[in-house]
């Protein structure tokens, strides 16, 4: 592969014709059956619309993943927002806090997505956490966030 003068992208390819008896052997050649390559075929194929193409699905590649990674972005703001956020504002506030978020609130939201996330048991209870795995402190229930 070598490059021409306008700077665009050539491919180079050589291949030896070779006689064969029916080439030989026909009354319309005049090739000696002793001579084993009769000639050469030199192409140089331009590679412009090649370029071009690949090019094209480069753009069409990179809109394909911005449009996946929105597409993705959405779905775990809609996730969120609909398995956390909207199950805590949905908890009745209690009445000695004056309406604010309490941590048995949040708590017990996280509790919840624990034991979904571990089949039922806190991370605790799990026998792989009991073997060098993550256990989860969660604080107090008596916190309260403004």
């Amino acid at each position: 592969m070598f490059f021409d003068r306008q700077g665009d992208r050539i491919l180079g390819v050589i291949r030896p014709i070779e006689n064969s008896p029916a080439c030989s052997e026909a009354a319309c050649h005049v090739h000696p059956a002793s001579q084993r390559v009769l000639g050469v075929v030199d192409a140089n194929l331009s590679l412009t619309t090649v370029d071009a193409q690949v090019a094209r699905q480069q753009g069409t590649l990179i809109w394909f993943l911005c449009g996946a990674i929105v597409i993705g972005s959405l779905t775990s703001v809609a996730f969120i927002w609909l398995a956390v956020h909207r199950p805590l504002l949905e908890e009745p506030p209690s009445a000695h806090t004056g309406g604010l978020l309490t941590m048995a609130t949040l708590h017990a939201t996280v509790e919840a997505a624990l034991r979904v996330a571990f089949s039922g048991r806190l991370p605790s209870q799990n026998p792989a956490a009991s073997n060098g795995g993550v256990h989860y402190h969660l604080p107090s229930h008596n916190t309260v966030f403004r």
